[in-house]
């Protein structure tokens, strides 16, 4: 897997399924702020829905 460090605390890598359950927590704990910015965020309402569209397959 590709993974691109960029500090002794932080890495980048790309998402996996494994990911999509606290991709959603997070979404949905920050919902309010983030509709400002990002209009499909009333539409991620379900886990499977973030998985779907967020981690590749």
């Amino acid at each position: 897997m590709f993974t691109y460090i960029l500090d002794e605390d932080t890495e980048l890598r790309p998402l996996e399924p494994a990911h999509a359950r606290h991709i959603y927590q997070l979404i949905d704990q920050s919902r309010s702020y983030l509709r400002q910015w990002l209009s499909w965020v009333d539409a991620t309402t379900r886990y499977r829905r973030a998985k779907i569209t967020f981690v590749p397959h």
